[in-house]
């Protein structure tokens, strides 16, 4: 199973197999040494060229965190707390709705969605995520995300168009031994190409970051919204399992 070690330049490593991958840390004000200079945040001229790029774009790394005193239900997806959110994200209970709604810009009142992502059934922990086509067309395409039986921790698959939608590929979140790390693999490579963990007291943020080809673009925007609203989804559900006492 997976290692997590902390190292000396606030990266985090797993191991997956014969593999370590790092995660950065988003830095913030309120850190001790922290900076906002370029130099110790590969990221910050990102938000800068994303309006005029690509307005539904994905940052290469990001934090999604909570905007809540209490509840946990309403959160934010950013470089870092200390500039400016990029996407709200909503987190819902009960079946008329979704559990996740990864929203167009940084207010839930933008419409439409992102993406969206909605518990299968009422037993396992599939979903069903609507987002954009592969045609780009402006409609929305469901793809469904399946559900391992693994206690406590499911791992959850997807399969969705890669590489200018030339061909579909199969991914799935795994959860890493005993600590809060997931990595997201690519199956047909047994690469990983994405991993988020979690603080441990509030669980109020997640530390989200695309890795190996995941962090060229080369997988498309389609596939790293995918990445990403499952990745919340995962996050959402350990939570509320936690919350009962299931986990």
């Amino acid at each position: 199973m997976g290692r997590w070690a902390p190292s000396q330049s606030r990266e985090w490593h797993w191991t997956w197999l014969t593999r370590t991958v790092p995660i950065r840390r988003s830095l913030t004000s309120t850190e001790p040494g922290s900076s906002s200079s370029s130099s110790t945040n590969p990221t910050s001229s990102w938000a800068a060229t994303k309006a005029a790029s690509n307005p539904t774009a994905v940052p290469p790394s990001f934090t999604v965190y909570s905007t809540d005193d209490v509840g946990g239900r309403h959160y934010m997806i950013g470089e870092t707390r200390s500039r400016p959110p990029l996407y709200a994200v909503s987190l819902h209970a009960g079946w008329k709705g979704p559990d996740v709604e990864l929203h167009s810009g940084p207010s839930e009142s933008e419409p439409p969605p992102l993406a969206t992502a909605k518990r299968g059934s009422l037993f396992g922990d599939g979903a069903t995520v609507q987002l954009p086509g592969p045609d780009g067309g402006g409609g929305m395409v469901k793809e469904k995300v399946d559900a391992s039986n693994d206690f406590p921790y499911p791992s959850y698959g997807f399969a969705i168009e890669v590489e200018q939608g030339q061909q579909r590929e199969e991914f799935r979140w795994v959860h890493i031994g005993m600590r809060k790390g997931w990595q997201l693999a690519r199956l047909s490579t047994s690469e990983v190409v994405a991993v988020f963990d979690w603080t441990t007291l509030t669980k109020k943020e997640l530390y989200f970051q695309f890795v190996g080809h995941g962090g060229t673009g080369i997988l498309g925007e389609r596939w790293a919204i995918m990445a990403v609203i499952t990745a919340i989804r995962a996050w959402d559900r350990v939570k509320r399992k936690q919350a009962s006492g299931a986990v």
